[in-house]
């Protein structure tokens, strides 16, 4: 299982989403995909949810009025990935606090869906949803991104750290990276100068 499939179930489940449409239903894109074995923090995904602000939606998405509520018994909980309810990455717990929506992620709106509360109830305690906002039609999470951050761990063992860092200081500044990725012509990429 991968975590862009556990949280399109956790949608499906709440039904902000369409299950038989499938991700592209609902117009899913994300920042960025991770590695097997990699772990990713404050990741981004946009897309089109059940909402009762109908000006977020667009008109097909628009729920009818027998719609409005979460029916919560239809609702599937989603398998936890560990018997321990610690997140130890965000200091975050599966407790009642925890899956609180703040004010600022819920706009002060109280007639809105509660996303933030919602899909934490569903989601297994090893992946969590920390806010949400309203965007622009035109929003891209992956072509929007401003930025993105990497951090690498390694052991030590049987490693030249010197060397490592050597190297790694060769990437410094703005270069062509072109050779150092997989060039794929449908991701529409002109550019791979990046600083």
């Amino acid at each position: 299982p991968t975590v862009e499939g556990t949280l399109f179930k956790a949608l499906s489940a709440c039904r902000l989403v369409d299950p038989e449409a499938g991700p592209e239903g609902c117009g899913w894109e994300r920042c960025g995909r991770t590695d097997r074995g990699v772990s990713s923090a404050g990741q981004v995904v946009s897309l089109w949810v059940r909402s009762n602000q109908a000006q977020f939606l667009p008109e097909a998405a628009q729920p009818s009025a027998d719609e409005a509520g979460v029916d919560e018994s239809t609702m599937e909980i989603l398998p936890e990935a560990t018997e321990d309810n610690e997140l130890p990455l965000f200091g975050l717990s599966d407790s009642d606090d925890a899956l609180a929506p703040s004010p600022a992620a819920q706009f002060q709106n109280p007639d809105e869906l509660p996303y933030v509360s919602m899909l934490n109830r569903v989601l297994p305690p090893t992946i969590r949803i920390i806010a949400w906002a309203p965007v622009s039609p035109t929003f891209s999470s992956r072509f929007s991104c401003r930025y993105r951050h990497y951090k690498y761990f390694f052991t030590s063992d049987r490693l030249d750290v010197s060397k490592m860092r050597d190297a790694a200081e060769r990437l410094l500044g703005e270069n062509d990276f072109r050779n150092l990725c997989k060039l794929d012509a449908s991701k529409q990429i002109v550019s791979f100068k990046r600083k």
